[in-house]
């Protein structure tokens, strides 16, 4: 039996460590995850996160935690206000987003070459969780980097996620007759072989 477990325990550490290997960390400098305000009817403004987290393990399981702090909308009040009002960071400091990507079609991908498809990712965010269909663009760089990004804007609704009442303080404290519930996100990670 010791003889039986000298062998297999080598085999043992090396499976776990080509698993350890085989993950994909999300770097943030060359990630952007953006989303669409819309006031006033017409009057559409681009905002993104600064601070992005996350990965993609071999299985292909996605775990992205989103900063709620690090909202950039180039105006500071803004951020604040969003930050204090409509995200609630105190309370709920993260958005998570979870799923899972066909991992090995996009490692058998040659360099430049892309793939697609069409994923249903869970939104966890200020207490809410829910279900979203996403239609993917997977890109490999090269050997160690891939890239994930939306093909079209995902929808978001706000109200489902209870941000209605911080869409209504932002809308007092601006001054604005409207702000819309409907939220297109955007994002594009980059993810590097760790």
């Amino acid at each position: 039996m010791k003889k039986l477990r000298h062998l297999f325990l080598p085999l043992v550490l090396a499976s776990n460590a080509t698993i350890a290997m085989a993950d994909w960390k999300l770097n943030n400098e060359l990630s952007r995850l953006s989303f669409v305000s819309i006031k006033k009817e017409h009057i559409a403004e681009s905002h993104f996160f600064s601070n992005v987290q996350g990965g993609v393990d071999a299985a292909g399981q996605i775990n992205v935690m989103v900063k709620l702090d690090s909202v950039q909308t180039n105006i500071d009040i803004r951020n604040e206000r969003m930050r204090q009002y409509l995200f609630e960071t105190s309370k709920y400091p993260n958005a998570v987003i979870t799923g899972k990507i066909d991992i090995n079609k996009a490692l058998k991908l040659v360099p430049g070459a892309t793939s697609t498809e069409t994923v249903k990712l869970n939104l966890n965010m200020h207490g809410q969780t829910h279900p979203i269909d996403a239609t993917l663009a997977v890109a490999k760089l090269k050997d160690k980097k891939i890239v994930v990004s939306t093909l079209q804007p995902i929808l978001l609704n706000a109200s489902k996620y209870g941000l209605t009442p911080g869409i209504d303080k932002l809308k007092e404290l601006a001054g604005l007759n409207s702000i819309s519930f409907a939220v297109p996100v955007t994002f594009e990670l980059v993810l590097e072989k760790a």
